[in-house]
C-alpha cells in the first residue's frame, strides 16, 4: 500500500481520496437545504398543533364517509395532494438553485391564475372579474419580466459582438 499525495493505491487499483476543502457553493447548497428542511418541519409541526387543537383530524372520517366517490378515494386525493405539494416545492426549489429567487417567484405567479381557469374549466367555478383582473395582472407581469429578460440578454450579445 503506498500513498502519495492525493490517491491510495492497493492491490493495483488507485483510488482518489475525497478531502478537497468545500467550495462556497456546496456551504450554499447546504445552508439552503438545512434552511428548506427547517422550514417545512415548523410548517409542517404548527399546522399539525393547529389541527389537533380544533379537533380537524376527527372531522377527516366523516369527510371520507361523505365523499361521493367513497372512502378509500378520499384518502387517495388526500395522499396524491401531499405528494404533488411536496414535489411542487421541490421543483421550486430547483428552479431557485438552477435560476432566481425573482423568477420562482414569477413561476408561481402565472401558476395561480393558470389554476384558477382550470378550475373554471373543470368544476364550472364562477369567473368574476376580480379573477379576471388578477389575471391580466399576472400575465402583464409574466410578459413583462420576460421582455425585459430578453432585452437584457440582447444588450449584453450586442456589447460583446462589438
Amino acid at each position: 500500500m503506498s500513498i502519495d499525495g492525493n490517491s491510495v493505491e492497493e492491490g493495483g487499483m488507485t483510488e482518489k481520496s475525497n478531502h478537497n476543502p468545500p467550495t462556497k457553493d456546496d456551504h450554499e447548497d447546504s445552508s439552503s437545504s438545512k434552511f428548506l428542511l427547517c422550514m417545512c418541519f415548523f410548517g409542517t409541526v404548527s399546522s399539525s398543533i393547529g389541527c389537533l387543537i380544533s379537533k380537524d383530524f376527527l372531522a377527516i372520517q366523516r369527510e371520507a364517509s361523505e365523499f361521493g366517490l367513497g372512502a378509500k378515494s378520499y384518502y387517495l386525493v388526500l395522499v396524491l395532494n401531499m405528494v404533488f405539494w411536496q414535489l411542487m416545492l421541490i421543483g421550486r426549489v430547483g428552479i431557485i438553485f438552477c435560476t432566481s429567487s425573482l423568477f420562482a417567484g414569477v413561476m408561481s405567479a402565472v401558476f395561480l391564475p393558470i389554476s384558477q381557469i382550470a378550475a373554471v374549466l373543470t368544476f364550472h367555478e364562477s369567473f368574476p372579474a376580480e379573477k379576471g383582473m388578477a389575471l391580466v395582472l399576472t400575465l402583464w407581469g409574466f410578459t413583462s419580466y420576460f421582455y425585459g429578460v430578453y432585452k437584457t440578454t440582447r444588450r449584453l450579445k450586442s456589447a460583446t459582438m462589438q
